[in-house]
């Protein structure tokens, strides 16, 4: 038979917001029945919405890492500062009072801080979510987490 008297069909489906995507291209004998080109149309909406969770959990994955590093270098910034205020201080068992500047910038890197820490949350939280609902549609290979 020739392709001439195939039916094709072309399902494209975006891989993020970075303009990626992929392309499904399926022939059918014109003689194939309705409700056979549907069950393999449904498998391969299922491949794609998969394929589409996991490129949403290497997103994750990579916001994960990014926010990690993010708070760590805060970390380091915060206990920077406290390390410097202490110093100056001399002796430890007489505190002194932080001048507004140090007060102000202890305050915006806590706050800041926090602001990571409840981000990470978030991340954590939809890819467990999105692991979640890979192993309900089989997919094994992510379960533990995505490959880069």
């Amino acid at each position: 038979m020739s392709e001439t008297s195939k039916l094709r069909i072309v399902m494209k489906v975006p891989l993020g917001g970075n303009g990626a995507e992929m392309v499904f291209e399926t022939l059918f004998d014109r003689e194939t029945s309705k409700p056979e080109i549907d069950a393999v149309m449904d498998k391969l909406e299922m491949v794609a919405a998969r394929q589409v969770a996991k490129s949403q959990l290497v997103a994750i994955e990579d916001a994960l890492q990014v926010n990690e590093t993010r708070r760590t270098q805060d970390e380091y910034q915060l206990d920077q500062l406290i390390d410097r205020i202490e110093d100056g201080q001399g002796d430890r068992r007489k505190p002194r009072a932080l001048t507004e500047q140090q007060l102000a910038s202890r305050k915006q890197l806590e706050a800041g801080l926090n602001k990571l820490k409840a981000e990470y949350d978030l991340y954590v939280r939809k890819r467990e979510h999105l692991a979640a609902l890979l192993g309900a549609t089989g997919d094994a290979n992510l379960n533990g987490g995505a490959s880069h």
